[in-house]
């Protein structure tokens, strides 16, 4: 599929969707707008960490760019008391790319430059890669918060108090029989335990 022009009109109503397949059977899928719409939405449902079948391991990540000491929300959600879907409004485009791994690519406009977020799968590896492109010229912060959900596919999930998301370094094992999760950054940056749930 070509880059696909989005505007705020089409935002709420865009029904269309793009999906990532890794060749372990791994996959990622959402909305071009960026709001999951579905259960099965999300960025990485592995089908290696359990054999009774696919688990949900990340919805998204909340992503805020600081610019001219600016503070703004590229990707975030309405969870009741957060700060809404004005976000979305910054997208100006999505991308699917027909390469071997395959990757689907926003553009956020902040005017007059833009920001890019390009979402790859690993092809031999039960791995997700997330790539940033800043193409301006002014310094550009930026603040990631991952969504983890580590749920089977086909269910919902609520705050476990049972997730243990202690971070020893840059990996974390939210259960006692499940594999553990590596997030990494490169170049390395830190890592803020907030313990969040939404």
């Amino acid at each position: 599929m070509a880059g696909v022009r989005l505007c705020t009109r089409q935002m709420k109503n865009d029904s269309r969707e793009w999906l990532l397949t890794s060749a372990c059977g791994s996959f990622a899928m959402g909305a071009l707008a960026r709001l999951p719409r579905r259960k099965y939405h999300g960025l990485w449902i592995s089908r290696r960490v359990r054999a009774q079948g696919p688990e949900h391991i990340l919805l998204d990540v909340l992503e805020h760019a600081t610019l001219r000491q600016q503070r703004r929300a590229l990707a975030n959600y309405d969870f009741g008391g957060a700060a809404g879907m004005d976000a979305r409004s910054l997208i100006s485009k999505c991308e699917t790319h027909d390469t071997p791994r395959g990757s689907v690519t926003w553009t956020y406009e902040l005017s007059p430059e833009e920001f890019l977020t390009r979402i790859l799968t690993l092809k031999d590896s039960d791995a997700l890669c997330i790539q940033y492109k800043w193409n301006g010229t002014a310094p550009l912060s930026l603040e990631l918060a991952p969504l983890f959900t580590l749920r089977d596919v086909h269910a919902l999930s609520m705050e476990n108090l049972a997730l243990d998301g202690t971070m020893s370094g840059s990996r974390f094992s939210p259960y006692l029989d499940y594999p553990t999760i590596r997030v990494q950054t490169e170049p390395p940056q830190p890592v803020i335990q907030t313990g969040r749930w939404y």
